[in-house]
Protein backbone atom coordinates (compact mmCIF):
# COMPACT_ATOMS: atom_id res chain seq x y z
CA UNK A 1 0.00 0.00 0.00
CA UNK A 2 2.87 2.37 0.78
CA UNK A 3 4.23 1.71 -2.68
CA UNK A 4 0.90 2.60 -4.32
CA UNK A 5 0.67 5.86 -2.35
CA UNK A 6 4.31 6.71 -3.16
CA UNK A 7 3.91 5.93 -6.85
CA UNK A 8 0.73 7.99 -7.01
CA UNK A 9 2.49 10.91 -5.33
CA UNK A 10 5.44 10.61 -7.70
CA UNK A 11 3.19 10.55 -10.76
CA UNK A 12 1.18 13.54 -9.55
CA UNK A 13 4.33 15.53 -8.82
CA UNK A 14 5.82 14.71 -12.24
CA UNK A 15 2.60 15.67 -14.00
CA UNK A 16 2.31 18.88 -12.00
CA UNK A 17 5.88 19.96 -12.73
CA UNK A 18 5.59 19.21 -16.45
CA UNK A 19 2.28 21.05 -16.73
CA UNK A 20 0.44 18.03 -18.14
CA UNK A 21 -2.09 17.87 -15.32
CA UNK A 22 -2.54 20.86 -13.10
CA UNK A 23 -6.17 20.14 -12.13
CA UNK A 24 -7.23 19.42 -8.62
CA UNK A 25 -8.10 15.71 -8.49
CA UNK A 26 -10.66 13.78 -6.48
CA UNK A 27 -8.77 11.30 -4.30
CA UNK A 28 -11.46 9.87 -2.03
CA UNK A 29 -15.14 10.27 -1.22
CA UNK A 30 -16.22 9.75 2.38
CA UNK A 31 -19.97 9.24 2.85
CA UNK A 32 -21.40 9.02 6.35
CA UNK A 33 -24.88 8.87 7.75
CA UNK A 34 -25.33 11.87 10.03
CA UNK A 35 -28.91 11.02 10.98
CA UNK A 36 -31.73 8.74 9.88
CA UNK A 37 -32.55 11.11 6.99
CA UNK A 38 -29.19 12.84 6.47
CA UNK A 39 -25.84 12.24 4.79
CA UNK A 40 -22.55 14.03 5.31
CA UNK A 41 -20.19 13.78 2.33
CA UNK A 42 -16.53 14.79 2.37
CA UNK A 43 -14.58 14.88 -0.88
CA UNK A 44 -10.83 14.57 -0.39
CA UNK A 45 -8.89 16.32 -3.15
CA UNK A 46 -5.23 16.58 -4.13
CA UNK A 47 -5.18 20.36 -3.57
CA UNK A 48 -6.59 22.33 -0.68
CA UNK A 49 -8.60 24.90 -2.66
CA UNK A 50 -11.50 23.02 -4.21
CA UNK A 51 -14.26 25.56 -3.60
CA UNK A 52 -17.81 24.85 -2.52
CA UNK A 53 -19.75 21.73 -3.40
CA UNK A 54 -23.11 22.44 -5.04
CA UNK A 55 -25.90 20.05 -3.99
CA UNK A 56 -28.98 19.91 -6.23
CA UNK A 57 -32.08 17.85 -5.49
CA UNK A 58 -33.45 16.57 -8.82
CA UNK A 59 -36.24 14.45 -7.29
CA UNK A 60 -37.08 12.80 -3.96
CA UNK A 61 -34.55 10.05 -4.67
CA UNK A 62 -32.01 11.69 -7.01
CA UNK A 63 -29.34 14.21 -6.06
CA UNK A 64 -26.55 15.77 -8.13
CA UNK A 65 -23.44 17.19 -6.49
CA UNK A 66 -21.10 19.42 -8.49
CA UNK A 67 -17.51 19.97 -7.37
CA UNK A 68 -16.02 22.83 -9.42
CA UNK A 69 -12.34 22.78 -10.47
CA UNK A 70 -11.93 19.12 -9.41
CA UNK A 71 -11.13 16.35 -11.87
CA UNK A 72 -12.34 12.80 -11.22
CA UNK A 73 -10.67 11.35 -14.30
CA UNK A 74 -8.54 8.86 -12.31
CA UNK A 75 -10.95 8.35 -9.41
CA UNK A 76 -11.84 4.74 -8.58
CA UNK A 77 -15.18 4.19 -6.85
CA UNK A 78 -15.17 2.94 -3.29
CA UNK A 79 -17.38 0.55 -1.38
CA UNK A 80 -19.92 2.30 0.83
CA UNK A 81 -20.46 1.24 4.43
CA UNK A 82 -23.49 -0.95 5.18
CA UNK A 83 -25.28 1.86 7.04
CA UNK A 84 -24.91 4.17 4.01
CA UNK A 85 -25.99 1.43 1.57
CA UNK A 86 -29.31 1.32 3.46
CA UNK A 87 -30.15 4.78 2.09
CA UNK A 88 -27.94 5.11 -1.03
CA UNK A 89 -28.65 2.64 -3.82
CA UNK A 90 -26.30 4.06 -6.50
CA UNK A 91 -23.39 6.51 -6.79
CA UNK A 92 -22.10 7.69 -10.16
CA UNK A 93 -18.96 9.85 -10.38
CA UNK A 94 -18.17 11.54 -13.69
CA UNK A 95 -15.51 13.98 -14.83
CA UNK A 96 -16.93 16.85 -16.90
CA UNK A 97 -14.61 18.88 -19.14
CA UNK A 98 -16.28 22.23 -19.74
CA UNK A 99 -13.30 23.74 -21.56
CA UNK A 100 -12.32 25.86 -18.57
CA UNK A 101 -11.38 24.21 -15.28
CA UNK A 102 -13.81 21.29 -15.45
CA UNK A 103 -15.75 19.80 -12.57
CA UNK A 104 -16.80 16.51 -11.02
CA UNK A 105 -20.44 15.47 -11.13
CA UNK A 106 -21.63 13.00 -8.48
CA UNK A 107 -25.12 11.55 -8.91
CA UNK A 108 -26.72 9.84 -5.90
CA UNK A 109 -29.79 7.63 -6.12
CA UNK A 110 -31.33 7.17 -2.67
CA UNK A 111 -34.02 4.95 -1.19
CA UNK A 112 -35.76 7.89 0.46
CA UNK A 113 -35.53 11.72 0.58
CA UNK A 114 -32.41 12.90 2.43
CA UNK A 115 -30.71 16.05 3.62
CA UNK A 116 -27.22 16.08 2.11
CA UNK A 117 -24.32 18.25 3.23
CA UNK A 118 -21.02 18.18 1.38
CA UNK A 119 -17.54 19.66 1.86
CA UNK A 120 -14.08 19.30 0.37
CA UNK A 121 -10.73 19.03 2.06
CA UNK A 122 -7.16 18.25 1.10
CA UNK A 123 -6.34 14.56 1.34
CA UNK A 124 -3.42 13.41 3.45
CA UNK A 125 -1.97 9.88 3.67
CA UNK A 126 -3.77 9.25 6.97
CA UNK A 127 -7.17 10.01 5.39
CA UNK A 128 -6.89 7.19 2.90
CA UNK A 129 -9.35 4.43 3.89
CA UNK A 130 -7.32 1.73 2.17
CA UNK A 131 -4.23 2.80 4.09
CA UNK A 132 -6.16 2.73 7.38
CA UNK A 133 -7.64 -0.70 6.56
CA UNK A 134 -4.21 -2.15 5.84
CA UNK A 135 -2.95 -0.90 9.18
CA UNK A 136 -6.04 -2.11 11.03
CA UNK A 137 -5.87 -5.59 9.49
CA UNK A 138 -2.12 -6.05 9.86
CA UNK A 139 -1.20 -9.03 12.02
CA UNK A 140 -0.36 -8.02 15.55
CA UNK A 141 3.07 -8.95 16.86
CA UNK A 142 3.24 -10.90 20.09
CA UNK A 143 3.97 -8.76 23.13
CA UNK A 144 6.75 -11.08 24.21
CA UNK A 145 8.90 -13.38 22.16
CA UNK A 146 10.01 -16.81 23.24
CA UNK A 147 13.77 -17.21 23.13
CA UNK A 148 15.25 -20.11 21.21
CA UNK A 149 16.70 -21.55 24.43
CA UNK A 150 13.22 -22.09 25.86
CA UNK A 151 12.39 -24.56 23.07
CA UNK A 152 15.35 -26.76 24.01
CA UNK A 153 15.44 -25.87 27.68
CA UNK A 154 16.43 -28.36 30.26
CA UNK A 155 16.31 -28.20 34.01
CA UNK A 156 19.68 -26.54 34.58
CA UNK A 157 20.85 -23.21 33.21
CA UNK A 158 24.33 -24.64 32.54
CA UNK A 159 22.89 -27.10 30.03
CA UNK A 160 20.95 -24.26 28.37
CA UNK A 161 24.18 -22.34 27.86
CA UNK A 162 25.88 -25.40 26.37
CA UNK A 163 22.92 -26.01 24.05
CA UNK A 164 22.97 -22.41 22.82
CA UNK A 165 26.74 -22.58 22.34
CA UNK A 166 26.38 -25.81 20.38
CA UNK A 167 23.75 -24.22 18.14
CA UNK A 168 25.89 -21.21 17.37
CA UNK A 169 29.22 -23.01 16.75
CA UNK A 170 30.16 -23.34 13.12
CA UNK A 171 30.60 -26.86 11.85
CA UNK A 172 34.32 -27.67 11.56
CA UNK A 173 35.57 -30.54 9.48
CA UNK A 174 38.22 -32.76 11.12
CA UNK A 175 39.15 -34.51 7.89
CA UNK A 176 42.61 -33.82 6.51
CA UNK A 177 42.73 -32.09 3.18
CA UNK A 178 43.92 -34.19 0.30
CA UNK A 179 46.57 -32.89 -2.03
CA UNK A 180 46.94 -34.31 -5.49
CA UNK A 181 50.06 -33.88 -7.58
CA UNK A 182 49.86 -33.32 -11.25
Amino acid sequence: MKIRVSVLGLILSILATTGIATANSLVQMDVRKSGSDALNMTFMTSESDAGNVIVRKKSDNKYVLLIPKVSSENYKSQILSSSVREVVSDVDVKNVDDGANGYTKVTLITTKPLEISATTKKAVAGDNKEYKNVLANAPKQAATTTPLVAKTASATPAKNIKQVAAMTKPAVSTAKPTVTKT
